[in-house]
């Protein structure tokens, strides 16, 4: 079976790639997310992660808390909305510290769960994977887990096994508007 690691942003988007691809690859699941703020809600999102991992049974890796790296690549980019420039900044550093764990750890490919979100943009996901793809020679699989209902599956599977679930993308600014993150 190849061995597949997965970019994880959160335990609840985690979850249905978890369940739709442990059939087909070994994953890896790589936490890497100093975006979030503030550093208790870090803290909430991360055990949340590793209960749904472990119920699952997925090895996963803890990548450093590192917010300072995230302020300093997005300076300039604070007022910028959802989807923008900030985003894409953020999306680059941490896919790319994910294709590096790839590498280092003799996985066969590479996808992020930011995939399962409909607050993300899929396409410019799917370009920054394709890009560091083809820098690092390992394959960045584009997989639209929001498809196949897989965000409302994933609420489900938060309701079902009481896993924190977050109202907001994660950083300082996406906090601003949590408005846009609610989910019914």
């Amino acid at each position: 079976m190849q061995k597949l690691l997965l970019h994880v942003c959160c335990g609840p988007d985690a979850s249905i790639p978890f369940l739709d691809l442990r059939d087909q690859y070994d994953i890896l699941a790589f936490w890497y997310d100093p975006n979030i703020h503030p550093e208790a809600e870090y803290w909430k999102r991360l055990r949340a992660f590793r209960e749904v991992a472990e119920r699952e049974n997925i090895t996963f890796l803890e990548g450093a808390y590192e917010p300072d790296v995230f302020f300093r690549l997005v300076q300039g980019h604070e007022h910028e909305p959802e989807k923008g420039s900030r985003c894409t900044i953020c999306y680059s550093f941490r896919m790319k510290r994910a294709v590096e764990v790839a590498v280092e750890n003799g996985c066969s490919a590479w996808t992020t769960s930011l995939n399962i979100s409909p607050h993300k943009n899929f396409e410019t996901l799917t370009a920054i994977g394709t890009a560091l793809a083809a820098q690092h020679g390992i394959p960045y699989l584009a997989i639209p887990f929001f498809k196949k209902n897989g965000f409302a599956r994933s609420v489900a599977y938060c309701k079902e096994y009481g896993i924190y679930r977050q109202k907001y993308c994660g950083c300082v600014y996406s906090e601003t508007y949590p408005e846009k993150f609610q989910i019914s």
